[in-house]
């Protein structure tokens, strides 16, 4: 039993195959792009909602400017449409198609972003590819604010997501070795004990 559960966590171990930098990339891109819009998005709401703004007692004002893709485009970051951001991802991440999920997302955002157009692979609906693995890898990004990844106000967009994808490796590995501990430890005690091997 030991030894079929570290073979299966390794053939779904993306880091130790080819398809790590395909799979991975992209989902990272979808997080870094969601969390530079949505700390743009919460900076936006605070100046709205301040009594000095006009707006603050305009619900609807409010919402139409959050959702107003202008207010993006002068501080350099990408137009994150609806359906590509993270917390939608999130939250269907234990959905039978979080596969085609992904797909959609990566190409509404090139939709929206033509410069982004064939930047990265959108083939995670394909069957090699289980959902759980996908599922894994949304939780664990989830845990990543890349906003507070920075080092620098210097530190490019590149630097931030270079940094994070040499890193998830060993943070993968850790939650494989979490999450078979468990299982190790019932199947230990249930080893049945050694014969002694004197005969009586």
């Amino acid at each position: 039993l030991c030894f079929r559960n570290w073979q299966n966590a390794k053939k779904t171990y993306l880091s130790e195959s080819q398809e790590y930098k395909h799979v991975v990339l992209g989902l990272v891109f979808l997080k870094f792009v969601s969390d530079a819009f949505g700390q743009r998005k919460d900076e936006l709401e605070q100046e709205l909602r301040s009594p000095d703004s006009g707006f603050s007692d305009n619900e609807d004002a409010i919402q139409r400017t959050l959702e107003d893709r202008d207010e993006y485009a002068g501080t350099s970051i990408f137009w994150v449409p609806a359906e590509s951001r993270w917390e939608n991802l999130r939250a269907t991440a234990t959905q039978p198609d979080i596969g085609k999920r992904i797909d959609d997302a990566l190409y509404q955002l090139e939709v929206e972003n033509p410069s982004l157009k064939g930047v990265f692979s959108k083939n995670y609906a394909r069957p090699s590819l289980e959902g759980r693995t996908l599922t894994e890898l949304i939780n664990l990004f989830s845990s990543i604010d890349f906003m507070q990844g920075r080092r620098s106000d210097n530190e490019t967009e590149q630097d931030v997501v270079g940094r994070v994808v040499r890193i998830l490796p060993e943070k993968f590995r850790h939650r494989r070795r979490e999450a078979r501990r468990p299982v190790l430890h019932a199947a230990r005690c249930r080893s049945p004990p050694r014969r002694n091997a004197r005969t009586l």
